[in-house]
């Protein structure tokens, strides 16, 4: 008796993940002939026996559902065709349209604990009662007009079922009113057969119209059981492609299809295209970090370089703790295959030759080591380990420079794997990593590439900063103002900002937190050219704690300059003469004058600048003083 009772409750919890599917449709299943349909459930190896089947259908009916009260709203509307004409005798049906509600936590998941099968299965059943209880059906009439009464306050989900006809849903609450257009569909029966192991269980059918270039698409569902699609009339072509992460397509096939005309059966055979699983066996202290993989079609017996397998498009990755990377649809032959723990990671790679089918690999991963990762720790204040929101890094020369992203390895103990490459371009070079915490702030470590040890970069207690921009607030500017941090002296040569401001309407910054020490506050405005200017800053000592670190924004100015010469588009610049470096000229972008010979800089602090024209250079550069001058004529 034990056995049956667990068997009926796992029997009934695939019930539940029947009708939990059937809930998730939220109303907008789409309609054949009249009918919902929805995904079925595979088959089951061992279907229940009858007396099995009559005990569940006992036991799920004990279980108590207490009956809505029916609204007292109304829903009209019509239901017509494509030209305007009405249908009759369309039923169509309201569901309130289903609430779901997300929840984000900050917190680790905790450990996974068995689940209450029956209390999964009673609130399951509770749930589809409870919607079907509130179902309201009504019928069109000869002027295609309907009624629905008994409408709650819940917005509901309108569909429309006819045979031959094809309806896409309507939202609406008590009250309002939707139409329904009707779009004519022919019942196409359908054939699929897998080559060399018969019809599958279920299968897409995509189907695309021959309208061009800018025809549209979309998939029909097949099965064993419903085995057929509807479709419009119209010239179609169609593919046949299995679900799941193996795949298989047949050949297109395009077939025209009148109204009015019986519809040839389709028939698919689809063709098993090789695949390659490949199984990722890691480190064991790098169990949770993701996997990167690329394969391409290599024919030589030596690898290709990482940057040509990285190069090809093939590439995938799946998250920490998975283990198995497949592509699918490939061809028989050869093919290189690498698979590495960062996308930056020198690759394990593997020659193997793929015949049809699923083709399976094993590769072992070991953890990366060598110059091309650093190791250190990331501490919080007590010596914790911590995670990072982002990580960047840094490097210069006197050739240049590079920054960008980086996505660290993380071990079980809390070390982490900086994959920052062994590129010669910058080993005399400065290297610098950046980590970026939501807590504590901004920490950077500047390092030597090649050390082994473990580095620890520890975080202080960090500074809150707060406070305001005084004169920020009703200024014509106000919607052109950002601000930044910087070390002192190291303010980068070009600055954009992206997003939204992060300074409220009375002047409020929104301030992240800081790490104690010298750093500098500054204020930049933007032309309408989106190139930014500095246009105050102020060095701050901060300290752990909270700290006012207002700063005031100088007045700003224009300055309209007037090319009388000829042709008047002209670009023009202007450098403060307090700075000697060319990334100063304001308007990055260029300015270039209106079909007057009229250009505007704005958003200028007092001070001195020099005029700048690009092309034909003037025979000297003026300098001016602002706000002293607001119109210069040229030449």
């Amino acid at each position: 008796m034990k056995g049956i009772t667990i068997g009926l409750i796992l029997a009934a919890f695939g019930v539940g993940i029947g009708l939990g599917y059937l809930l998730g449709q939220d109303g907008d299943s789409s309609s054949r002939s009249g009918r919902t349909v929805v995904e079925r459930p595979a088959a089951a190896t061992a279907p229940m026996s009858a007396r099995e089947t009559q005990s569940l259908r006992e036991m799920l009916d004990r279980i108590p559902v207490p009956t809505p009260a029916r609204g007292a709203g109304r829903i009209t509307g019509t239901v017509r065709n494509k030209q305007g004409d009405p249908i009759t005798g369309v039923l169509v049906v309201a569901l309130p349209i289903a609430e779901q509600v997300y929840r984000k936590s900050s917190r680790a998941p905790s450990a996974p604990s068995e689940p209450d099968l029956v209390k999964m299965v009673e609130e399951s059943v509770r749930r589809v009662r409870a919607r079907r209880a509130a179902r309201v059906e009504a019928r069109s009439g000869a002027d295609g007009a309907f009624a629905l009464e008994g409408i709650g306050s819940a917005e509901q989900s309108v569909q429309a079922y006819a045979e031959g006809y094809r309806f896409r849903p309507g939202k609406a609450k008590a009250g309002g009113s939707v139409d329904l257009v009707g779009e004519p569909v022919i019942r196409v029966d359908v054939d699929v057969v897998v080559e060399g192991s018969g019809p599958p269980e279920r299968a897409n059918i995509l189907v695309r119209s021959s309208g061009g270039p800018g025809g549209s698409q979309r998939i029909e569902r097949w099965s064993r059981l419903d085995p057929w699609i509807e479709i419009a009339p119209g010239r179609y072509e169609f593919t046949a492609a299995l679900q799941g992460e193996l795949g298989g397509k047949s050949p297109p096939q395009t077939v025209t299809f009148k109204a009015g005309e019986s519809p040839p059966l389709l028939r698919f055979m689809i063709k098993m295209m090789p695949a390659l699983r490949v199984t990722v066996a890691r480190a064991p202290m790098l169990q949770e970090s993701r996997l990167y993989g690329w394969v391409i079609p290599w024919k030589r017996e030596t690898f290709p370089s990482a940057q040509q397998l990285r190069s090809h498009n093939k590439q995938k990755w799946v998250q920490g703790g998975q283990h198995q990377l497949t592509w699918k649809e490939l061809k028989v032959g050869r093919y290189c295959v690498g698979v590495a723990y960062a996308w930056q990671q020198e690759p394990v790679m593997r020659l193997v030759e793929l015949g049809g089918g699923l083709n399976e690999e094993a590769i072992e991963l070991p953890e990366p080591s060598g110059p091309g990762f650093l190791k250190l720790r990331l501490l919080d204040p007590e010596g914790e380990p911590v995670h990072a929101e982002q990580w960047m890094y840094y490097r210069s020369h006197k050739g240049g420079s590079s920054s960008g992203g980086i996505s660290p390895l993380r071990r079980s103990d809390g070390v982490l794997l900086m994959p920052i490459g062994d590129d010669g371009q910058f080993k005399n070079g400065t290297h610098r990593l950046e980590a970026t915490h939501a807590v504590h702030g901004s920490l950077s470590l500047t390092f030597e590439p090649g050390t082994k040890e473990i580095l620890d970069l520890r975080y202080e207690q960090a500074c809150q900063p707060v406070g305001t921009i005084r004169g920020y607030a009703g200024n014509e500017y106000q919607d052109r103002i950002r601000f930044r941090w910087h070390e002192p002296g190291k303010e980068p040569p070009h600055v954009w900002f992206h997003g939204e401001s992060l300074i409220e309407d009375d002047g409020t910054m929104r301030l992240p937190p800081q790490q104690p020490g010298t750093r500098v506050l500054a204020l930049y405005v933007s032309s309408n050219q989106n190139s930014w200017m500095r246009i105050a800053q102020r060095e701050l000592n901060l300290r752990p704690g909270k700290q006012d670190v207002s700063i005031d924004m100088p007045a700003l100015h224009k300055l309209r300059i007037v090319w009388a010469g000829e042709p008047k588009k002209q670009t023009f610049a202007l450098r403060p003469r307090n700075e000697r470096a060319k990334r100063r000229h304001y308007s990055a972008q260029q300015m270039q004058s209106d079909a007057h010979g009229v250009v505007v800089f704005d958003g200028l602090p007092a001070g001195r600048y020099e005029v700048q024209k690009y092309g034909a250079a003037l025979k000297e550069n003026p300098i001016i003083e602002i706000p002293a001058t607001s119109e210069l004529r040229l030449p």
